[in-house]
C-alpha cells in the first residue's frame, strides 16, 4: 500500500517531469497524480469501499495503472 502514497509524494516534487508513455501520449506526474485521484473518487462514489474487489479489462496502459493506484488508495485491490 505505500505505492500509491509514493507516487503521490513524487507528483509533489517532480510534477511536469514525464512518467508514462502510453499510446502515443506523454503523461507527466502531475497529470498522473490527478487522473487517479479522480478515479479514485469516482469509485468511492460508485459505492466502492475498503475491502471490496473491482475487476478490470484494460490493456496495459495508462488507465491500467491509474485503476491500480486508485484502487489501492482507497484499499481495493485490483486482481
Amino acid at each position: 500500500m505505500i505505492a500509491p502514497y509514493l507516487i503521490l509524494s513524487l507528483s509533489e516534487v517532480l510534477g511536469e517531469r514525464e512518467m508514462i508513455v502510453s499510446h502515443g501520449h506523454v503523461y507527466t506526474f502531475r497529470e498522473i497524480r490527478d487522473r487517479t485521484l479522480r478515479l479514485a473518487n469516482g469509485l468511492r462514489a460508485l459505492g466502492l469501499k475498503p475491502k471490496d474487489m473491482c475487476a478490470e479489462l484494460l490493456s496495459n496502459g495508462n488507465e491500467f495503472f491509474e485503476l491500480v493506484m486508485a484502487g489501492s488508495l482507497i484499499g481495493c485491490p485490483v486482481p
